[in-house]
């Protein structure tokens, strides 16, 4: 996902851009006031009937607020209001020749390194409404579950004062700061409602997550006399939003719904057995990796020379038939079995292992640690599942006792790397092709209703969103 560059190399700002003696709009066409916008100062002075103050006078309290002396060596947060009301107080040209005089005498710095984040706001709103510096305007884009809006940020002009374009690369950092930790409640608002979700419809009604947008510190560029430390302090203060947690909820969610375990899951898993002669009782279970799993199951096996043929009946009640044969070569016993005439399994043993591999892609091996106890190990790239465990044995008289114990994960499956891979998936949020062609869900090629299927699709919803004729 691509995020708005923070560097923008362009400047929009000038200061002879507009007329003097009028205040500069506070946004641009087709944004938003900037949170905290208020009326200019200007216009409300006119609003009362005053006129604006001579700028010799106010230049005099701006001089004695900020000046030191014998007994006043410091500025105090009523010489701080006093400028400020001063500056207010000023016509759009006389309040930029105030801001330069100032920084000719040193005071811009004293007056703005004593403010601290509200009155640095201020002063730079009151700047705005002057004319003296230009905003970018708070840009609100659409979407569910209230994604931020991009927080307008002033133009960073080379021209302008060294203590004013410090302010406006502090509040430029505060904005975007504030902007990633509101877009982290977005992320987890968004990554909450996608794992809630009851339906593939539910995920889309959500819609596609908004990226994120931080603001850039407009007009910093090469050649602005700060570009090196405005550009460090940025890149090392810059907590930037991590999207795919919440694109992965998305498709961790649709994986639940089919009934899948999600990429990224670790279960325990537990095997237990009882051999008595011919016939066995088996017990599987695993926790974690989604709803908790168990299975029950009883067979038999009947064996005549090196034939042998077994069925067994699993608490879901399906039946499995596996016929087989077993041959030895010195001290190697290879196995070769048929289940329920469409997977076959090999087998090899020894006296220390034992490997297994089967058409479905799955691979088993077992080593002896001990004679009652082994280590095993297994692969399946087709299901993209991996995992090992620990196993003992207990043998007392004809009766034999097997424990396993062991960890199991889920990586992508090789459907689900196609699915990804596939260059005509339009993903769970865009309308498929066909649907807009108004093929019906059962028209489609079982190719296409697999692909659709895994984005969540059904045939009810299929039907419903289908266009209506003309």
């Amino acid at each position: 996902m691509s995020v708005k560059p923070l560097l923008d190399s362009t400047s929009p700002y000038s200061s002879t851009a507009s007329d003097p003696e009028e205040p500069a709009t506070s946004a641009a066409r087709g944004r938003r006031q900037p949170p905290g916008h208020h009326a200019s100062p200007m216009t409300e002075r006119a609003a009362r009937g005053e006129a604006f103050r001579p700028p010799e006078e106010a230049m005099d309290s701006i001089r004695k607020a900020l000046q030191y002396g014998v007994l006043d060596w410091k500025v105090t947060d009523r010489d701080v209001g006093a400028v400020h009301s001063a500056l207010a107080s000023l016509s759009p040209k006389d309040y930029r020749s105030a801001m330069e005089e100032m920084n000719r005498r040193e005071l811009l710095d004293r007056y703005v390194g004593r403010l601290d984040r509200p009155a640095r706001d201020q002063l730079l709103s009151q700047a705005e409404s002057k004319g003296f510096i230009v905003p970018s305007g708070e840009v609100q884009p659409s979407g569910s579950l209230q994604p931020p809006a991009t927080p307008s940020v002033y133009v960073n002009d080379a021209e302008l004062p060294p203590a004013i374009r410090s302010a406006i690369h502090r509040h430029a950092l505060d904005a975007a700061g504030a902007y990633c930790r509101q877009y982290e409640a977005y992320l987890d608002r968004y990554a909450a409602a996608a794992g809630q979700a009851a339906s593939g419809s539910d995920i889309r009604e959500l819609g596609p997550l908004v990226p994120p947008q931080t603001p850039a510190q407009l007009g910093l560029r090469e050649g602005h006399p700060d570009f090196g430390r405005f550009s460090r302090d940025w890149l090392s203060a810059m907590d930037y939003p991590n999207a795919a947690r919440a694109q992965e909820a998305v498709s961790r969610r649709l994986a639940e719904l089919r009934g899948e375990r999600p990429p990224g899951s670790v279960w325990i898993e537990s095997f237990a057995a009882v051999e008595a002669g011919d016939a066995w009782v088996k017990s599987t279970g695993t926790i974690g990796g989604g709803e908790p799993r168990g299975k029950f199951s009883a067979g038999r096996v009947w064996r005549s020379g090196p034939f042998h043929a077994s069925t067994e009946r699993d608490s879901d009640g399906r039946v499995t038939r596996t016929v087989g044969a077993t041959g030895r070569f010195g001290g190697t016993v290879a196995t070769l079995e048929l289940e329920d005439q469409r997977k076959v399994r090999a087998t090899l043993s020894t006296p220390v292992s034992e490997v297994k591999a089967d058409t479905s892609g799955r691979v088993d091996l077992t080593l002896s640690a001990r004679r009652n106890l082994k280590a095993t190990a297994h692969v399946s790239p087709r299901e993209g599942e991996f995992g090992g465990a620990s196993q003992g044995t207990l043998d007392v008289g004809p009766i034999k006792g097997t424990a396993r114990l062991g960890l199991g994960a889920q990586g992508l499956s090789l459907e689900g790397a196609r699915h990804a891979l596939d260059p005509h998936n339009p993903g769970p949020f865009e309308l498929p092709e066909e649907l807009q062609a108004r093929v019906q869900w059962w028209d489609l090629s079982t190719e296409a209703r697999a692909r659709h299927a895994r984005n969540g699709w059904t045939a009810e919803e299929w039907t419903r969103r289908l266009p209506p004729v003309d």
